[in-house]
C-alpha cells in the first residue's frame, strides 16, 4: 500500500448487527478492507479481508491470551509474518482511559496509543450517553512524543464512525499496522458500549 501521509481512513461498524461487521475505506471512499467478526471465540481473533466476498485475507489480529486486562493482540499478514502488535494497559484502560502500547514485529516499543483525556475517558464510562456528546479520540505517539496519527469517533446512532488522520512521516507504522490500530479501538469500543 502507499505512503498514508495526510490520509485518512475510515473504519465503519453497525451498531445494531447481530454479527458485528466492519468497513475500511481510504479518503476516496473505496473499501480497503472488511471483517465479519465471530462470535463467542474464547481467544479474541479478527481477520480483515480486502472486501465482503473475504475470499483474499489482508491481516489478522490475535489475542495472545483468552482473558487477559493487559491483553497484547499480535498483528500478522496472511502468511504468518508479524508486523507489529497492540499491548493494553491493564486495569487502567478498562476503568479509567484507554492506552496502548505499540511494538514493531521485533517486539520494539514503537509507540503509544491513548484516549483524548481522563476526564472525558471517565465520563464517558460512567454517564450514560456522554459518547455521544463527547466522542472518543485517541492520540497516537511515537517514542519521542511526537504525534503520528489522530483517531477521531464520530457520533452516529445507528452507525459506529471512526477516522484515521495522519499527520506526518510514520516509517516505524505503515498503513496495514494503521488500519489494524483503528479496527482494534473499534472493537474494543464496542464490547464497552454493550
Amino acid at each position: 500500500m502507499a505512503n498514508l501521509q495526510n490520509e485518512q481512513y475510515t473504519i465503519r461498524a453497525k451498531v445494531f448487527d447481530l454479527v458485528p461487521q466492519f468497513f475500511v475505506t481510504d479518503q476516496n471512499g473505496q473499501m480497503v478492507g472488511y471483517c465479519r467478526q465471530k462470535l463467542f471465540k474464547f481467544k479474541e481473533e479478527i481477520i480483515l479481508y480486502t472486501d465482503r466476498t473475504r475470499e483474499t485475507e489482508l491481516l489478522r489480529i490475535k489475542a495472545r491470551q483468552i482473558i487477559d486486562f493487559s491483553a497484547t493482540y499480535d498483528v500478522k499478514l496472511p502468511n504468518g509474518q508479524a508486523i507489529g502488535s497492540l499491548r493494553r494497559k491493564g486495569l487502567k484502560s478498562t476503568f479509567v482511559r484507554d492506552e496502548y502500547m505499540v511494538f514493531d514485529e521485533n517486539n520494539t516499543q514503537i509507540g503509544s496509543l491513548q484516549e483524548d483525556s481522563t476526564f472525558k475517558a471517565l465520563v464517558r464510562r460512567f454517564v450514560d450517553y456522554a459518547a455521544a456528546f463527547m466522542p472518543q479520540k485517541f492520540h497516537l505517539s511515537d517514542m519521542s512524543g511526537k504525534e503520528v496519527a489522530i483517531f477521531r469517533q464520530h457520533f452516529n446512532p445507528l452507525v459506529f464512525k471512526m477516522s484515521i488522520a495522519v499527520l506526518g512521516d510514520h516509517e516505524q507504522l505503515d498503513d496495514l499496522m494503521l488500519i489494524a490500530i483503528g479496527v482494534l479501538a473499534v472493537v474494543i469500543e464496542g464490547r464497552q458500549r454493550s
